[in-house]
């Protein structure tokens, strides 16, 4: 037995170590789409922390922005959402928050029980 100097499978061109950690180590595996948030002002560093200081924002008003990100649909990005208890909203796709809002309706029906 010996060890090899190359690779057994070469690295894509378009790997990217941090994206990867952050779908594999924090859960984010899913469907990847573009999203887009509503934020309120308070909540920028956490939109920073998750997504990096190269995210893509506009103000909206005094008190929110808009943060356009790539995520992947998952139970887990829901949850990191449903965190800041509407500080931080899905604006689109339509399929993102129509999963936001059925999660949040099975929630209402499990507390009623």
């Amino acid at each position: 037995m010996e060890i090899l100097v190359e690779d057994a499978v070469p690295e894509p061109e378009d790997f990217n170590l941090e994206d990867y950690s952050r779908k594999v180590f924090e859960m984010f595996d899913g469907e990847e789409v573009d999203v887009v948030l509503e934020c309120k002002n308070e909540f920028m560093k956490y939109i920073i922390d998750r997504f990096g200081e190269d995210v893509d924002t506009d103000p909206i008003s005094r008190t929110t922005f808009e943060a356009r990100v790539r995520v992947a649909l998952s139970p887990t990005f829901y949850a990191w959402v449903f965190t800041f208890e509407g500080g931080i909203r899905i604006v689109s796709p339509e399929k993102a928050v129509e999963d936001i809002v059925k999660m949040a309706k099975k929630l209402v029906k499990a507390e009623r029980k």
